[in-house]
């Protein structure tokens, strides 16, 4: 198996467990030290750089608090020698407008020694922000 099959691999097992809410495997999966990277505006408050595994426990915490994920769908996983690219899309209600959008993203995931040690976050933030 070559690496970017393992780690494709490896990337698709993450978001399985991320999406069933299984959080050891979730926190199992992701390195001490990783980076996560969601840049949104204003008025939506869980955009920023998380560096860490407590800063990301905090992303999604916020995030919790913002949104209700109705449907979290991935397209794609393609492995590429730059990192691992995951397409899909979801549909979120704004807990505070009682407002609901569904958007398009992508995420680019970087693996390394087995771990996830990078994911950037790419969305429709105009989609987003007309919810809020």
């Amino acid at each position: 198996m070559t690496d970017l099959t393992r780690n494709r691999e490896i990337v698709q097992t993450f978001y399985k467990n991320m999406h069933r809410g299984d959080m050891a495997a979730f926190l199992a999966a992701i390195d001490e030290n990783i980076t996560w990277i969601n840049k949104l505006s204003p008025p939506i408050p869980f955009g920023g750089v998380f560096e860490g595994k407590e800063a990301t426990l905090g992303y999604f915490a916020k995030m919790n608090e913002a949104i209700r994920m109705e449907t979290f769908e991935i397209e794609s996983v393609i492995a590429a020698e730059d990192g691992i690219f995951v397409t899909g899309n979801e549909t979120s209600l704004v807990k505070a407008t009682g407002n609901r959008y569904t958007m398009e993203w992508i995420h680019m995931v970087r693996v390394q020694d087995g771990k996830v040690v990078y994911l950037r976050e790419f969305n429709d933030s105009a989609t987003m922000m007309a919810a809020f």
